[in-house]
């Protein structure tokens, strides 16, 4: 983490999504179909960028691509978009 970088600007929709699902890291990389060790990564923004076949699964698993998933989470709450993914995901 950065020098004056809050955890809570860590959170980014993807984690926020994974967590309101109720999955762990592990169950969500394997409905991604990607490694645990690449969607930590993804989850924590250490990624900048992915495949675009890991994006096209973003897209197709999801409903959303890697760009918006990985914006910093709105803190007070899940958006919209968000609550129906998650819906969705159970």
């Amino acid at each position: 983490m950065k020098q004056g970088e809050s955890i809570m600007n860590r959170l980014t929709k993807l984690k926020a999504l994974r967590q309101a699902a109720g999955l762990t890291a592990q169950e969500m990389s394997e409905f991604l179909g990607i490694s645990k060790t690449v969607y930590t990564r993804i989850e924590n923004s250490w990624e900048r960028r992915v495949s675009k076949n890991v994006n096209e699964r973003f897209i197709s698993k999801l409903g959303e691509s890697f760009e918006y998933l990985t914006e910093p989470a709105d803190i007070v709450g899940v958006d919209e978009s968000l609550k129906r993914m998650a819906a969705a995901g159970k």
